[in-house]
C-alpha cells in the first residue's frame, strides 16, 4: 500500500507504524518585506539590500523579481539561497528614496503549496545619497559665495562618505578656501 497527500505526493505505507507522525501543513507562510538588517540608511553604496523574511522556508521557485515593485531603482538579483530570508538587491537609478513594495501579483508559497499574497513590513525605503552630488551642492554654494553653507556641506561629505578618498582631497582644498573667506570677513 501507499499514502498520499493533497498535492499528489506518495510514499510507501509499509514504513508507517504506531510511532509514525504525519504533519499536514495547511498554513500559509507569514512574510515581511523591508530593508536588509545590515543595510545602512542613508547610503551611498550599491547594491541596496532588501529582505523578504518568512516564518518558514519558502518554495524558492515561487519568489521572483516579478513579485516586487521598485521605486527609483532596478532589481539586480533575487537570492533564494536561504529560502526563509530572501535577499533582493537593487541598484538606485538616482539620488533619493529607493523603495520596494509587493507587486500587484505578489504571491509566494511554502513547499506544501500554501500561498500568501500579503507581505507585512514597514521600513521599505532606503535613501541613496551620492557623494558627488553632495560635493556639487557644496561647489554651488561656494560659487555663490555662501561660504558657511559650502563649508557645512563639505564637512558633511567627509563624515558621510569616509570611503570616498579621491573626493576628500578636493573637499579639503575647498574647505580651506571657505575657511579663508570666513576668516577674512570684517568683524
Amino acid at each position: 500500500g501507499s499514502v498520499s497527500d493533497a498535492l499528489g505526493n506518495t510514499g510507501p505505507a509499509t514504513n508507517a507504524d504506531a510511532t509514525t507522525t504525519i504533519v499536514i501543513d495547511r498554513v500559509a507562510p507569514t512574510v515581511r518585506l523591508a530593508q536588509g538588517a545590515d543595510q545602512g540608511d542613508p547610503t551611498n553604496s550599491i547594491p541596496i539590500v532588501f529582505e523578504l523574511v518568512a516564518d518558514e522556508v519558502l518554495d524558492a521557485t515561487t519568489v521572483t523579481a516579478a513579485d516586487f515593485t521598485i521605486g527609483n531603482g532596478s532589481i539586480d538579483s533575487v537570492d533564494t539561497t536561504n529560502a526563509s530570508s530572501v535577499v533582493v538587491t537593487v541598484t538606485a537609478s538616482g539620488q533619493g528614496a529607493v523603495t520596494i513594495a509587493p507587486a500587484a501579483g505578489f504571491s509566494v508559497a511554502d513547499p506544501a503549496g500554501n500561498v500568501t499574497v500579503v507581505a507585512g513590513g514597514e521600513d521599505r525605503t532606503v535613501t541613496y545619497v551620492d557623494a558627488v552630488a553632495r560635493y556639487e551642492k557644496g561647489m554651488d554654494a561656494l560659487q555663490r559665495h555662501e561660504y558657511d553653507k559650502a563649508l557645512s556641506i563639505f564637512e558633511g561629505v567627509l563624515s558621510a562618505f569616509p570611503d570616498e578618498r579621491e573626493l576628500h582631497e578636493r573637499v579639503r582644498l575647498y574647505m580651506n578656501v571657505c575657511q579663508r573667506h570666513i576668516a577674512s570677513r570684517p568683524s
